[in-house]
């Protein structure tokens, strides 16, 4: 089993299904780790940069 150190654009394509990587992310999710082969990493910093960029993302989209 190995372990996967994820960056927060990973986090952030995986979380947009409008972004052309998401199919790549999701591929790779459900291939290395929803089945249970291997695991990730995450840093508090990387789950905060994801938060931030998430919700800006969603704060642009109500307003523009």
């Amino acid at each position: 089993m190995a372990t996967y150190g994820i960056d927060t654009n990973v986090l952030v394509y995986w979380q947009m299904g409008d972004l052309p990587e998401h199919a790549h992310v999701e591929a790779f999710f459900e291939r290395e780790v929803y089945s249970g082969r291997n695991e990730l990493a995450l840093c508090p910093l990387i789950l905060y940069e994801f938060v931030h960029v998430v919700d800006h993302a969603a704060v642009d989209a109500s307003v523009g």
